[in-house]
Parts: C-alpha cells; sequence; structure tokens
C-alpha cells in the first residue's frame, strides 16, 4: 500500500473497490451493499474517458459530490449511509467527494478509511453553493444531498451546475427539487411527497432502498433464524449510533441491569 500513498484519495477507493470486487469473486459472495441505481440508466449522461489501472470494465472521472454532514449533536448516520451509497456509485465509474461542513471528517473518521476526497465549507461562509461551484467551475455529474437542513432552494440553486441532483430523506416535511428521492422509511408512501417534489422525480421509497453495508445483508439470514429459538437473552446491544450528545448510555445500562430483563 505504500507505494500507493501519493495517490489521490478517489483514486485511491477506486482501487480499494477493484480489490474488494476481485477478492469477492474468489471467496464466492459480492460486496456490493446494496441494489441502488444498479439498474439505473445514466447512459444519457455526458462521459470522460480516463482510466485506472486494473479496473477494467469502469469508465472513470464521473465527478459525484455528496453534501451530508457530521457531528456531536448531529451523529454520523448522513454519512454512513451515504459511504454506502458512494460505493455503488464507485462501481459505476464516479470519483466521489464529500463536500462537509468543518468538524465532519472528526466526527466521522470513516471518512478517512474509505479514503475518499473531502471537501470542507469554509466557517466563514453560507454560501455553500457558491463556494461548491468554485471548486468544481466546469460543474458536476451527480450531486446527492443528504441533510436535513437543506431543501429546495439549495438544490435549485445547484440546477444548472449539477447534471442530476438526488435527495435522501426520512422526513417528507420540505420541497425538493431533485431528479431522483430516496426514503427508505418503512411505511412511505408516494402521496407523502404530493406537491414536494417535481412531477418528474423518481421516487425511491421503502426498506427495499435502505443504504445498508453489506455485512448487514449477510447476516439478515442467521439473525431471523436465530430470533425463532426460545430461551433467555444471552446478548443486548445498547446503540445511540455514532454518537451521545446526551451521555444517555449510562441511564439506559442501569434501567436494563434494574429491569432483570431475562
Amino acid at each position: 500500500d505504500e507505494q500507493f500513498q501519493h495517490v489521490p484519495r478517489s483514486l485511491q477507493y477506486r482501487r480499494r473497490r477493484y480489490c474488494n470486487q476481485q477478492v469477492s469473486k474468489c471467496c464466492g459472495f459480492s460486496t456490493r451493499s446494496i441494489g441502488l441505481f444498479r439498474s439505473f440508466d445514466f447512459s444519457e449522461r455526458r462521459t470522460r474517458s480516463s482510466g485506472i489501472s486494473g479496473a477494467k470494465g469502469v469508465n472513470v472521472n464521473l465527478t459525484a459530490v455528496i453534501r451530508a454532514d457530521a457531528a456531536p449533536n448531529l451523529g454520523i448516520g448522513h454519512v454512513a449511509r451515504c459511504l454506502s451509497l458512494a460505493s455503488v456509485l464507485a462501481d459505476k465509474g464516479y470519483d466521489i467527494t464529500f463536500a462537509s461542513r468543518p468538524g465532519t471528517r472528526e466526527s466521522a473518521p470513516m471518512l478517512d478509511d474509505a479514503a475518499v476526497e473531502i471537501f470542507e465549507f469554509k466557517p466563514d461562509s453560507d454560501d455553500e453553493t457558491g463556494q461548491m461551484k468554485k471548486q468544481w467551475p466546469a460543474g458536476i455529474d451527480l450531486l446527492v444531498v443528504d441533510s436535513y437542513e437543506l431543501d429546495a432552494n439549495f438544490e435549485t440553486g445547484c440546477r444548472k451546475w449539477s447534471q442530476q441532483i438526488v435527495t435522501i430523506d426520512d422526513l417528507a416535511d420540505r420541497r425538493h427539487d431533485c431528479d431522483i428521492l430516496v426514503d427508505s422509511s418503512p411505511a412511505r408512501q408516494a402521496k407523502d411527497y404530493d406537491g414536494r417534489i417535481p412531477n418528474d422525480c423518481n421516487l425511491m421509497l421503502g426498506s427495499s432502498h435502505a443504504l445498508l453495508r453489506p455485512g448487514f445483508a449477510r447476516l439478515r439470514p442467521s439473525t431471523i433464524h436465530r430470533r425463532g429459538k426460545p430461551g433467555p437473552i444471552d446478548r443486548l446491544l445498547i446503540n445511540f449510533g455514532g454518537t451521545d450528545a446526551w451521555n444517555l448510555t449510562p441511564l439506559v445500562i442501569e434501567a436494563v441491569a434494574l429491569s432483570k430483563l431475562k
């Protein structure tokens, strides 16, 4: 790996994905985490020719920017699910950069582990759209927006700059201006977004579009099988996500101990 330390992170990420694919072929399973976008047609989008050594059959240098943040009071969920999506986009030939507010890298160290590029907004400017356009003056191929603080106003401002916009949401409480909207809430219905999205927006709703890493899918059969076995509770997972900003974990542990759960 030392010989590749000088390579940009986006290329390191793509090389890692290629290596994972080869390992998967040998082991007989797939590392690809989700079906989202595998069958989506991006063929009408502009293509640019380039290549990465060893990544045969992959058109590279399509640019995807993922707008997502992480913070102690926000958690790391937005970044975590976007990393799952990033792995699929990398398979489709995208160079990926996370555009994030200061503190995201420190709150979500998995970004460094994934070897993706990170563009950090300047803290003294509220014009995030302007900063991104300055960073990529020629425009980009795909913008992914995963933030409860952003809505149609932000997305519309990026329309002419990004060829396609994907929004990830699970609140259905504001308007969006996007080409694809992903909401994996189990009970979500198309009518929940009536009047909130363009008429030609492609909706991807329900748990079948959950942005999960491959390990979750691989463990699901054994987990379901274990549920059917009677007996005492041997292990209990208490998890508030990537952060516990209010330090509730000790309170829950104490409550479980007092409940004498069996």
